[in-house]
């Protein structure tokens, strides 16, 4: 996942949905919803609550979200409740709030709203770290704090491409769409992944969304972003 501030300040947040290719087809669906004055695009699983991948509402507040380890289990809410009460918040410090609220969750969540701040919160077993930037921000699967990795929570591939989608961002001379575009197509480090090509296990890119929660709309791509065509869905 990736956020921006483009050049004509607006965020962007970007995210490449990776799982087994077996949900490549009718595996994800994104829904146009709506709970009381709330309004949503949500991307999730089918089978689970609406919003398990990303999702934008009418407040102006956007989200993705990356699996971290789960190299151990801990009773707690499931990560579904969590994100999809995130379809509703209406502000950064309420989608904190239902983040910290039921425990950790394992997992890092990148929520923007509007044109404001970007912020990351990266839930690791009961301790939660908070990541603001004003110009872009990247996240993987792996802590951004290099005190909390391990071996049992940071592979190889999830540093090679976070360090990748940062060098792209940063030969950049301005950042615009076509900026988090480049990063979600990328195969050097398998940011776009295929079928047993540059991935580290056997998963792949599912589908590939980009969300303007100022203008409240979605672009989606339901398969590979360098092969697929962005289709734009609004609010």
């Amino acid at each position: 996942s990736l956020a921006i501030k483009t050049s004509d300040n607006d965020i962007l947040l970007g995210h490449n949905e990776d799982w087994f290719a077996e949900y490549r087809r009718n595996g994800l669906a994104l829904v146009n919803g709506r709970i009381k004055n709330t309004k949503f695009l949500s991307l999730g699983y089918i089978g689970s609550l609406v919003g398990s991948s990303s999702g934008l509402n009418n407040h102006g507040i956007a989200y993705a979200d990356d699996s971290l380890s789960y190299t151990r289990f801990s009773y707690d809410v499931p990560r579904s409740f969590h994100l999809r009460a995130l379809s509703e918040v209406k502000s950064q410090i309420e989608a904190k709030k239902v983040l910290d609220k039921h425990g950790s969750i394992v997992s890092s969540t990148l929520v923007v709203l509007s044109n404001k701040v970007i912020t990351n919160v990266e839930e690791l077993w009961n301790k939660d770290q908070f990541f603001k930037k004003n110009d872009w921000l990247v996240h993987t699967n792996h802590p951004l704090i290099k005190k909390d990795r391990n071996k049992y929570n940071t592979e190889k591939w999830s540093v090679r491409r976070c360090e990748k989608a940062k060098e792209i961002i940063l030969k950049e001379k301005k950042l615009t769409l076509d900026t988090v575009k480049k990063v979600l197509k990328d195969h050097t480090t398998g940011i776009c992944g295929h079928a047993k090509k540059h991935r580290y296990d056997d998963s792949v890119t599912l589908a590939s969304v980009i969300m303007n929660p100022k203008d409240k709309w979605l672009l989606l791509c339901n398969t590979n972003p360098c092969k697929g065509i962005y289709k734009k869905y609004h609010l």
